[in-house]
This record gives structure tokens, C-alpha cells and sequence, in this order.
């Protein structure tokens, strides 16, 4: 995440990196035209989501408190899928 005027901000080439990856699966058909993709960051301060709808395909963005229990951090991963 980046800071742009105190406010936590995705960074654009994450973004643009994970988007090029879901028009690449489009391409395959099937479930993949309707893929989606998540962009993880470790929590700094506070925890951030962002829920997005670009070209049909849903991006996410959420911050992941690292400094928790092991089995913490495994639960908020596994809920994300």
C-alpha cells in the first residue's frame, strides 16, 4: 500500500499486473472469464478492503495483520477463499 494525502492507496502497478493476469485467463473460457483476484498487504497501520468491479472481472484488496497467531493469519486466508 502506498500513503497519498494520509489515505492508504493500492498501488497502480499491483493492480494493473493483477488485471493483466484475469484478461489473460478470460482468454481461456470456461470459469476462467469470470476470474477473480485478490491483492494481499501485510496490516501497517490500519486494515484496509477494497472491494472492486473492473471489466466484469472482482478485485480485492485487504490488508493481513502478520503479526498474529499462525492460526489467525491461516484462518483469514482460507476465509478469503
Amino acid at each position: 500500500m502506498q500513503q497519498r494525502w494520509d489515505k492508504p492507496k493500492i498501488q497502480s502497478g499491483h493492480l494493473y499486473q493483477l488485471f493483466a493476469y484475469l484478461k489473460n485467463a478470460e482468454k481461456l473460457g470456461g470459469n476462467f472469464e469470470a476470474a477473480e483476484g485478490i491483492l494481499i498487504y501485510p496490516t501497517v497501520h490500519e486494515p484496509l478492503t477494497a472491494d472492486l468491479q473492473i471489466q466484469g472481472h472482482r478485485v480485492r484488496a485487504l490488508t493481513l495483520d502478520l503479526r498474529a497467531e499462525w492460526s489467525d493469519v491461516r484462518e483469514s486466508l482460507l476465509a478469503l477463499i
